[in-house]
C-alpha cells in the first residue's frame, strides 16, 4: 500500500491514534499526534466585552 503524507511527522511527536476513513475520493487515515509542550499562561488584558444574543427573552 502506498502512502502520500501530506506534510512529514516530526521525530519528536508520538502517534496515538489512527483512523481510516473511506470517502467517495479514496481511502484516508487520520493521525492523532502528542507531543510534550509547554504552554505559557496568558494574562487577561484590556476592558471585558459585552456580547449579546440579540433578544430578551429566555430560550429555556
Amino acid at each position: 500500500m502506498s502512502i502520500n503524507l501530506h506534510r512529514p511527522i516530526p521525530e519528536w511527536f508520538e502517534v496515538k491514534q489512527v483512523r481510516v476513513v473511506f470517502k467517495a475520493s479514496g481511502w484516508y487515515a487520520q493521525l492523532i499526534l502528542q507531543t510534550d509542550v509547554s504552554v505559557p499562561e496568558t494574562m487577561p488584558h484590556g476592558k471585558p466585552k459585552k456580547i449579546t444574543g440579540g433578544s430578551t427573552q429566555r430560550l429555556f
